[in-house]
């Protein structure tokens, strides 16, 4: 009976591992396909976001495809200058100027899903080699209710990192740097794009600090800074050079301060606006995994001991965020930006937190993966002794074997006792 139940562990086994090591990003086509079935139904009666989305962002695409190349928007207020309505995704744009406005509204949404799912699987996979926490993690993020109209500044998160992996491991360069400029095209500077390009001029500074190569990877970093300098020329001429008589409507906000340990705890439990999580209740299982996983430190394997570390540094990384954007929100911090004027006044350096969707699935993939690899591990040991059968045999054996010894120096004690 042990016999059979450990064959047939070992088929099952042997199932997951094959399905692991399969190519499943075509997972990510079948569920756009059932995502978009409602949308096809109601046709323009399908159900999205108002907030900061139908009401204002997309009409920054219709309105520059409209007037694509002017320096003035004359719908918009009697006429505003182009730089104050930048719209979130310039490569979405087109879209707006060949097709009717919901019909380009649902390609963008399509794309940016697929998008989504196909960045984090390509991360996941080639940080932890397993193609079901790939579908698993990209299958959560990209059902993830994100604002469409800001591109891929938030679902594209996993593709920058997949891009730097590719540059810094050395493949796939030429692949990586055209969607290095596809990313920089399909996402905004003020929204991730400076926080991409901080943790990316960071990891830099430690790559040249540990005398690693890194002219590939500074390659990828000046492409994307071009990008984002051409894409937004307007943006950075007015921050530079200002823009005359013209006053942009960002000098005209009021920063707005909150309690520093609320907004802290607000962030790392719920993230914040224009980036929905849903994360709360993974959090206590996440750093329960990483309390046992530092427990049995010793125990494990070179690989689930790498995975384990890399868990720790995007757990700090995803606290370090939220203690960030409360200090950022804290009281004299926004108090010294309301008295300035310019870019320091309106800079919002807070939305850190637009990398939270992307951080917590990477995180949930990294934490999984270490017990993933230990058990794998496992499985390669039991093979190598003879199948999971013959291992539970020795170790019932061993367990007779310690029982005998017991019960025999019982016995023993017993003798000595009536002596």
């Amino acid at each position: 009976m042990r016999k059979k139940i450990g064959n047939l562990l070992d088929k099952v086994n042997g199932i997951i591992e094959w399905i692991d090591n399969m190519p499943l990003w075509f997972v990510g086509f079948i569920m756009l396909g059932i995502v978009l079935i409602p949308n096809f139904a109601l046709g323009k009666g399908s159900v999205f976001t108002v907030h900061d989305q139908l009401d204002e962002a997309v009409m920054e695409n219709v309105l520059t495809a409209r007037h694509l190349g002017e320096n003035i928007i004359p719908e918009m207020l009697g006429g505003i200058s182009a730089s104050g309505l930048i719209p979130g995704a310039v490569l979405f744009v087109p879209l707006y100027c060949t097709l009717p406005p919901f019909l380009a509204f649902m390609c963008s949404y399509a794309l940016t899903l697929l998008c989504g799912f196909i960045g984090m699987y390509l991360a996941v996979r080639e940080l932890t080699d397993s193609s079901i926490l790939a579908v698993v993690s990209a299958g959560v993020f990209c059902m993830l209710s994100e604002y469409i109209v800001y591109g891929l500044s938030v679902m594209g998160v996993p593709i920058a990192l997949y891009v730097f992996l590719c540059l810094y491991k050395g493949k796939n360069r030429l692949a990586a740097l055209a969607l290095t400029v596809f990313f920089g095209l399909v996402s905004h500077l003020v929204y991730t794009g400076y926080a991409v390009l901080g943790l990316w001029a960071l990891a830099l500074i430690v790559m040249f600090l540990r005398k690693e190569r890194i002219y590939w990877s500074t390659v990828g970093f000046g492409v994307l800074l071009g990008s984002y300098l051409l894409t937004n020329y307007r943006l950075i001429g007015e921050i530079l050079f200002g823009q005359g008589s013209y006053v942009s409507h960002r000098e005209e906000m009021v920063n707005g301060a909150l309690p520093f340990l609320e907004s802290v705890k607000s962030v790392f439990l719920e993230s914040a606006q224009h980036a929905p999580t849903y994360h709360g209740k993974l959090i206590l299982p996440l750093v329960v995994m990483l309390v046992t996983e530092g427990i049995f430190y010793r125990r494990l394997c070179d690989m689930a001991a790498k995975r384990f570390r890399q868990g720790v540094c995007g757990m700090l990384l995803l606290i370090g965020i939220a203690l960030f954007y409360g200090f950022c929100k804290w009281e004299p911090v926004v108090a010294w930006k309301n008295a300035r004027t310019g870019f320091l006044h309106y800079f919002q350096m807070e939305r850190f937190y637009w990398l939270y969707p992307a951080g917590w699935y990477l995180e949930l993939a990294l934490v999984f993966s270490g017990w993933w690899t230990q058990c794998r591990e496992w499985r390669i040991v039991n093979r190598k002794a003879g199948g999971v059968a013959d291992s539970l045999s020795a170790a019932y054996g061993g367990c007779l074997s310690y029982g005998g010894y017991r019960a025999e120096t019982l016995l023993f004690l017993q003798k000595c006792e009536s002596i």
